[in-house]
């Protein structure tokens, strides 16, 4: 149908790695399909893990990039997605086993689309993007599993990286007590505070002992690793620490103590597969009860696709703080 540069990613095993702007042919969109004209995506761990090869995330290659995407429906081939519908994906394959958001247009599936919903436009569904929505999922499973803002602090992990900003700010905004932990707390004092943080700490240090002094109300940590075991043994009883990221370590050195003694969940959330129902409600919050009044302070830059080779090893360096927006078009 029509030719236009997108960021591909080539990781196969035996291969060279590759990765950059290829000349892509778009096809029209299949029954059940929409072809999507993209305005943004965004710039996510996972992103930089698979665009800069250090982590095997292709399931198949070669393939565009991106893991989540928002813009208008140019042309549909299913019912229920009118042409000039605003939309966005996240999840759902995208830059794992089918292409993503790094290019101008993107033929998706009409069944993982969702509506993007006013007061948000596609920028702000962009600034939110996965980050966004990965805090608020998991938010909501610690509200189904009891969680309330009378329990006491919740600690945030990796509060300076997108969903690290976003859990202190949803968080804050529903009346929790944010506590944000990061490397650098006092270089991110006025940044978290603005984004809702009771406090600012350093690192959250682990016990001596399978249990420590209960502290914190429940937690949602990005790190995993020593940290999400300290967040473990050191949460009161029938707190929950929500696990989200492995940036420190994807192992688990801690015992079932704090489970069998104090009722503490471990509770897993993942954006990539996420069921749809689940992903709709989620993001009507986002639009709603939810919606961020923090997006112009988590935006760290607003870049292009030629940007994403620098971007993702700031990101992997831990030199981005907030969100990378990516203009596609």
């Amino acid at each position: 149908m029509f030719e236009a540069d997108a960021f591909r990613i080539h990781q196969r095993a035996g291969e060279a790695f590759r990765a950059g702007l290829e000349s892509v042919h778009y096809a029209a969109p299949a029954a059940g399909e929409v072809l999507i004209e993209v305005h943004y995506s965004g710039v996510n761990y996972k992103d930089a893990l698979a665009g800069a090869n250090a982590a095997p995330i292709l399931r198949t290659s070669p393939l565009t990039g991106g893991i989540d995407l928002a813009g208008v429906v140019a042309e549909s081939a299913a019912p229920g997605v009118a042409a000039g519908t605003e939309v966005l994906v996240n999840g759902a394959g995208l830059g794992e086993t089918r292409d993503g958001g790094y290019a101008p247009y993107a033929v998706v599936p009409a069944d993982i689309v969702v509506p993007v919903t006013p007061p948000l436009d596609l920028r702000g569904a962009m600034i939110i993007g996965t980050a966004g929505f990965t805090a608020a999922l998991a938010l909501e499973r610690m509200q189904t599993n009891g969680q309330r803002p009378e329990h006491g602090p919740v600690a945030v992990t990796g509060a300076c990286g997108g969903v690290g900003g976003f859990a202190v700010h949803l968080l804050s905004r529903l009346g929790y007590e944010a506590v944000a932990s990061t490397r650098n707390p006092d270089a991110a004092q006025d940044y978290l505070k603005k984004l809702g943080a009771a406090r600012v700490i350093g690192a959250v240090q682990m016990p001596a002992g399978a249990l420590g002094a209960a502290q914190w109300g429940g937690a949602i940590d990005n790190l995993g690793g020593e940290t999400a075991a300290a967040l473990l043994a050191t949460t009161k009883p029938w707190g929950n620490v929500v696990s989200i990221g492995l940036a420190q370590s994807a192992q688990l050195p801690a015992t079932v103590m704090p489970c069998i003694v104090r009722g503490v969940s471990l509770l897993g959330v993942t954006s990539a597969n996420c069921p749809m129902p689940w992903k709709r409600r989620i993001w009507t919050r986002l639009a709603t009860d939810l919606l961020p009044q923090c997006l112009d302070d988590i935006l760290a830059d607003t870049i292009t696709l030629n940007d994403l080779p620098a971007a993702f090893q700031q990101t992997l360096a831990g030199k981005t703080r907030g969100r990378l927006l990516v203009r596609c078009r």
